[in-house]
């Protein structure tokens, strides 16, 4: 990405009246017209020159690329000067995209209200970012599809820590004697 400088500097670039002349002679050439002088050949190159003079040679470079791979007839000065300054228009609105950045104020994470908040999880949501999708993507990272992403085989699903647990582990002491004491796990007795 280039500087805000660098964009400034391109746009503002000086034009190349001999570069200008040069192509617009090669162009002139791919439509010859035997009853043109010279004197008049040389006064229709000077009015491509006078229009183009205040564009950077960059853009007159990428107007008359585009008129010879594009156009179908003799391209008038005013032709080229509009392709000149579509080409300089993607760096006039990235300046004035910076310049409008720059003047608003920047918001933290932490000072979004709880509804911006909820809003942004709720479009990671849509997109498809959910904590079980991270998971799985952890998981198996190299997945080719969303069914290989969620397909789990008996070796890698986790088991419960009470499956591995010892049984005189503490763990599971501790569990027996919470199920003795909750009158839910044994209403009958």
């Amino acid at each position: 990405m280039k500087s805000t400088s660098d964009l400034t500097q391109a746009i503002h670039s000086a034009g190349d009246d001999a570069y200008t002349l040069d192509r617009t002679r090669t162009c002139l050439k791919l439509y010859y017209d035997p009853d043109m002088g010279f004197e008049e050949r040389a006064d229709m190159m000077d009015s491509y020159r006078k229009a183009l003079s205040a564009r950077p040679k960059w853009a007159v470079a990428k107007a008359f690329d585009e008129w010879e791979r594009t156009g179908t007839r003799r391209p008038s000065p005013a032709d080229l000067n509009i392709l000149a300054g579509r080409a300089m228009q993607v760096l006039t609105d990235e300046l004035a995209r910076r310049e409008r950045l720059a003047g608003e104020p920047k918001q933290t994470i932490a000072e979004r209200t709880d509804d911006e908040r909820a809003v942004g999880l709720l479009a990671m949501q849509k997109a498809g970012f959910t904590p079980k999708r991270l998971q799985a993507v952890r998981r198996k990272r190299m997945a080719k599809s969303e069914a290989e992403l969620y397909q789990q085989t008996a070796l890698e699903r986790e088991p419960h820590w009470a499956d591995v647990a010892a049984p005189d582990s503490p763990e599971m002491k501790a569990l027996r004697k919470a199920r003795a004491g909750n009158p839910l796990m044994f209403p009958n007795e």
